[in-house]
């Protein structure tokens, strides 16, 4: 696939310093785990935690936007949802040589593979999550430039989805998937 030949290859060291230069955030850098993008887990002096999401060079700035704005929309409705930091700027992206920057604020825990048993409790709390993130997507749009992306209410396919139910693969769609260009 084309778009993993463009993921970046920064290193921790480079990462701290690109978090202090765009965001002016001085930290300690840890590498994530990504795919086709680069994450790294910054944390200051006072112990606060951020991540640096650094784009694959051949992501556009409008998909990293729609981002943003969904993340944007979920803050204002659900507690558990990063908050998109502005640098020093002002502005909630940045450059740096081919590729995007963004820095979110983290959210402790774990992932869900790791957390053994899936207890009765866990999955109601799952539950309830999903439903909280289905509710505050009731009839939403994000336009951004002159596409139209449609909340996750808006088909049964994306329901199913984030909600991890076996689809045939020609049905399945990612989250954000852009669904009606606008004319």
């Amino acid at each position: 696939m084309q778009l993993l030949q463009h993921t970046p290859a920064f290193d921790v060291d480079a990462a701290a310093a690109i978090a202090g230069e765009h965001f002016g955030v001085r930290a300690r850098a840890q590498a994530l785990p990504s795919e086709r993008d680069q994450n790294f887990l910054l944390t200051n002096e006072a112990g606060e935690r951020f991540v640096l999401k650094i784009a694959n060079a051949l992501e556009s700035r409008s998909l990293l936007e729609a981002q943003n704005a969904v993340l944007d929309h979920l803050r204002e409705r659900v507690s558990f949802c990063p908050k998109v930091m502005a640098n020093v700027s002002g502005e909630t992206i940045s450059r740096e040589a081919d590729h995007y920057l963004r820095l979110v604020t983290y959210l402790p825990g774990r992932p869900l593979a790791e957390v053994k048993p899936h207890t009765p409790e866990l999955l109601r709390d799952l539950g309830r999550k999903l439903g909280q993130l289905d509710q505050a997507f009731e009839f939403t749009q994000f336009v951004i430039g002159h596409v139209r992306y449609l909340g996750i209410r808006k088909t049964a396919e994306d329901q199913i989805h984030l909600a991890g139910t076996a689809m045939p693969a020609a049905e399945q769609k990612p989250l954000a998937t852009v669904v009606e260009a606008a004319a």
